[in-house]
């Protein structure tokens, strides 16, 4: 082996390190909060303005948001942090997924990368700003919705401390950013294996007849979404089902009027019956009923399925 092969070697290894260890980095770095990833310089629309809260609606809200804040997790549209006594879920959305960043997103030619990106970023903002606007106005008790803020304001004056997951601490003017806040909502199924545990079989069987409940109204009034998991995407206030993920519902009128939803019901709580039938197989006679009574006629292979249930449980 030549010297000067060895050296190539050596100065590739350097720059394939130098390059990993700065992918790394940047990688690391776009995946934490920051003000300026929650805020845009680009105009918002008053399309985006909602009505404002009562006053003790307001000042409910103002109660809530002078707690502290600490980063509990994050999605693919929003930072969520969690209020300091447990109670409220605070969601960012990430400003910088829906807004161009490059000037060059401005120079409207078919030829242009960043043109067609931010074309693709505007209809992404549309559906998004949309889904929660209509979660706000049409499904407020189904969804825990508490406030939503789409557009620069100067009426709120909050200032709200965020702790995030480096405990790094924050001050984020709410004016300037795009957020909601939720009531907190347990997971379906811990909620069950907790009631369960407690011996509450009659609770457990509740919560089944919430979800259903839930399932039924929203498919009535047409709600389409696109991510309807149960296991992560719905959850508990109380003992109450509630849809905790917001960023994709819309309202369709055909869906209304021909009740489409009674045709997915059975594949949308699909993995829940399984997880049941690992777990909790002396619910499954109700989930079964619960399940007939949702989806009426075109669920006719319910019926049988309750029979094998019962089969089993008994």
């Amino acid at each position: 082996m030549t010297k000067g092969y060895t050296v190539g070697l050596t100065i590739l290894f350097i720059l394939s390190s130098l390059f990993m260890g700065l992918d790394r980095f940047f990688h690391h770095y776009s995946s934490h909060f920051a003000f300026s990833k929650v805020t845009s310089s680009s105009p918002l629309s008053s399309e985006w303005n909602l009505p404002r809260l009562s006053d003790t609606e307001q000042a409910e809200l103002d109660q809530i948001l002078k707690q502290k804040f600490t980063f509990f997790s994050k999605g693919s549209q929003a930072y969520v942090f969690i209020s300091e006594d447990g109670q409220y879920i605070l969601k960012f959305l990430k400003m910088h997924k829906l807004t161009p960043k490059s000037w060059l997103a401005f120079f409207p030619f078919s030829f242009n990368p960043y043109y067609q990106q931010a074309l693709f970023k505007a209809k992404k903002l549309k559906e998004t700003f949309n889904a929660c606007k209509t979660a706000y106005i049409e499904l407020k008790n189904e969804t825990g919705l508490i406030y939503v803020h789409l557009a620069p304001t100067h009426h709120l004056n909050q200032t709200v401390a965020l702790i995030d997951k480096n405990q790094s601490r924050h001050f984020i003017n709410l004016d300037e950013t795009c957020f909601y806040v939720q009531k907190r909502a347990q997971l379906i199924y811990p909620r069950i294996s907790e009631l369960m545990h407690a011996g509450d079989m009659e609770g457990a069987r509740n919560i089944i007849t919430s979800v259903f409940s839930l399932i039924d109204f929203l498919g009535k009034k047409g709600v389409a979404d696109n991510d309807p998991i149960l296991r992560k995407n719905f959850g508990i206030i109380g003992d109450r089902a509630v849809q905790i993920d917001i960023g994709k519902m819309r309202i369709d009128p055909i869906r209304q009027q021909n009740l489409a939803y009674q045709q997915e019901v059975d594949s949308i709580t699909h993995s829940f019956k399984l997880w049941l039938e690992r777990n909790y197989p002396q619910l499954l006679p109700h989930f079964q009923e619960k399940l007939q009574a949702t989806c009426g006629k075109p669920c006719a292979i319910a019926q049988s399925e309750l029979a094998k249930s019962q089969d089993t449980v008994h």
